[in-house]
């Protein structure tokens, strides 16, 4: 019996340390790239264009940014791929539970499952996104912020993912932060071991 506990026991913490460490690395790359100037520009890397890569490469636009919707406002991460770069098996494109992925339409989010619940919010709804970069003006600093539309609902499964993170297209958070539009601010590299 004893012998029989300590199996069952295993089997299960195992089970439970895969799970853990499949979804901890499913959104966060293995390796990860980021540069000095908050800036990589895409014609440095010759490796953007290898076809014969042995690892996957995810360029990605990164940034702190403020939800407000329904006089609610959330702090999350915003995250801007470009959809070429998202392969098949990627986690965003794997986690969607309604809609579908955002478009080159540079005002598409998909939201958390948790944070859509939290806000009441659902498809087709709209939502203002704030960034901490400002634009001068004669009335001094102003936030950059957009209005942004949901066009899909993703659900990894661990609510500290699901509460927090926004994925759009990369050129609007290039766009927000006045970054070059070949450009990004972190790569992601999985591999497969």
């Amino acid at each position: 019996i004893g012998v029989g506990a300590i199996i069952i026991v295993m089997g299960v913490m195992n089970g439970f340390r895969e799970e853990l460490t499949s979804r901890l690395l499913g959104i966060n790359g293995h390796l990860n790239i980021y540069s000095y100037e908050n800036e990589i520009n895409k014609e440095s890397f010759s490796f953007f264009n290898d076809e014969n890569l042995t690892y996957k490469l995810s360029p990605l636009t990164q940034a702190q940014a403020f939800l407000v919707s329904n006089n609610v406002s959330k702090g999350v991460l915003l995250r801007g791929y470009d959809n070429k770069h998202l392969s098949a098996d990627h986690f965003l494109l794997n986690n969607i539970v309604e809609g579908s992925i955002f478009g080159n339409n540079i005002n598409e989010v998909v939201i958390g499952y948790a944070l859509a619940t939290q806000l009441g919010l659902k498809l087709k709804d709209k939502f203002k996104i704030i960034i901490p970069k400002t634009d001068n003006t004669i009335f001094g600093n102003i936030p950059r912020f957009k209005t942004l539309s949901i066009v899909g609902i993703f659900n990894l499964g661990m609510y500290e993912y699901d509460s927090n993170y926004i994925f759009t297209h990369v050129n609007l958070a290039n766009k927000l932060l006045m970054l070059d539009q070949n450009s990004y601010n972190q790569i992601e590299i999985f591999i497969k071991d």
